[in-house]
């Protein structure tokens, strides 16, 4: 996945990202699950059945403050926006860009900011507005 540099005759450190290309990362991000999103769109409510689970699980985690866990949950809606929006090929080119990027969580002054707003995504499909979904996913990735 990117995340380990190996170094001859130093060992195996953890890899840090390039901050010159984090906008680039972060435009790719946005521009991938955009699509998938959009197509996710017209699966119906088959698709967004996942996201009550993984909401309330995410909620739950926020709450506790376990950050294993809310990273856990939001890469899961991520993943399942891209996998029901695009399938497995745009997994396959997600995953190297979503490991590339550091997720901020420090961004947020409270992790219930985080489940506020994959809950907005939602909240936005639901009420069958794409606009504002796209919106609110794009807010999300940073």
């Amino acid at each position: 996945e990117g995340l380990l540099v190996a170094e001859q005759n130093r060992g195996v450190r953890v890899r840090r990202p390039d901050p010159a290309i984090r906008s680039l990362i972060v435009g790719l991000r946005r521009k991938i699950e955009s699509f998938a999103l959009k197509e996710l769109c017209h699966r119906g409510d088959e698709a967004l059945s996942f996201f009550a689970d993984n909401l309330s699980l995410f909620q739950a985690a926020c709450r506790r403050g376990d950050m294993a866990e809310v990273v856990e949950h939001d890469m899961a809606f991520h993943r399942h926006i891209i996998e029901s929006g695009g399938g497995a090929d745009l997994v396959a080119v997600w995953v190297p860009v979503v490991t590339h990027m550091m997720l901020p969580y420090s961004r947020h002054r409270d992790l219930m900011d985080s489940y506020r707003e994959h809950a907005a995504i939602v909240a936005a499909l639901r009420r069958n507005d794409k606009a504002a979904a796209l919106e609110c996913l794009r807010a999300n990735i940073q």
